[in-house]
């Protein structure tokens, strides 16, 4: 469909859903690939996986799946299909603007819930990434916009 474009190309919209189950599924096969490459290409390597998990007891194999279950459905596929949605209702910019500040919560989550320290350099990257932010959305004095512009 070319949704009321005249220069003949097609724009498609793919649902947040959709779009995030494709990264996902694509992001499982390379990371299992990886993970079991070296296993498959070495005789030695699939030794120590086996010795590995045969090491294990019920619990820790238990705690193991939960936690990669957890990555999988919440760190990452649930997190790639609210950024999808999020795309989809937001501007350009201002969804850059918010995924520039990634980092920012990364840091101040890890030390919130982690008791991770942010020290020095932390705190200066957390004020520049802040500045800059609140210096991309003040409008530059004497601008005008495209609307004014036409006028």
């Amino acid at each position: 469909r070319t949704d009321g474009r005249t220069d003949g190309r097609t724009d498609v919209q793919v649902e947040p859903l959709q779009l995030a189950t494709g990264k996902q599924t694509a992001q499982l096969i390379f990371s299992t690939a990886f993970a079991w490459a070296p296993a498959i290409l070495s005789s030695s390597r699939m030794i120590e996986y086996r010795d590995f998990a045969s090491a294990q007891t019920h619990d820790t194999i238990t705690v193991i799946l939960a936690v990669a279950i957890w990555n999988g459905a919440v760190s990452s596929a649930f997190t790639s299909y609210a950024q999808s949605y999020g795309q989809r209702r937001l501007s350009p910019t201002v969804a850059g603007l918010l995924f520039t500040t990634q980092p920012l919560w990364a840091a101040l989550l890890s030390s919130l819930f982690l008791h991770e320290p942010i020290g020095k350099l932390g705190i200066c990257g957390i004020a520049l990434v802040l500045a800059a932010l609140s210096q991309s959305l003040v409008p530059i004095t004497g601008s005008t916009t495209e609307s004014e512009r036409a006028k």
